[in-house]
């Protein structure tokens, strides 16, 4: 999809729209792969709604999110000791 601005700034959001439900099903596939959980929808199954992340994928990024703020706050915190 894209995002999609109105001449007094507000946002509109346009979904990509399938030519058949065939070919968003390839694509489901392959977001269900990455842990990403959808369902058709629309006319003809040519959308794709986004219902969340499973089980594993929130773990995953709830432990990188983590990883992140370690990681920030040890070079922070050398950041800080060379400033001394």
């Amino acid at each position: 999809g894209e995002d999609c601005f109105g001449s007094r700034g507000e946002v509109y959001f346009w979904p990509k729209e399938y030519s058949s439900a065939k070919m968003a099903q390839k694509r489901i596939d392959k977001l269900e792969e990455a842990g990403i959980r959808c369902e058709l929808t629309g006319y003809n199954g040519g959308y794709i709604r986004l219902l969340g992340y499973t089980p594993e994928m929130r773990n995953s990024l709830e432990r990188e999110r983590q990883e992140y703020a370690a990681a920030y706050q040890a070079w922070y915190s050398k950041q800080n000791l060379k400033t001394i």
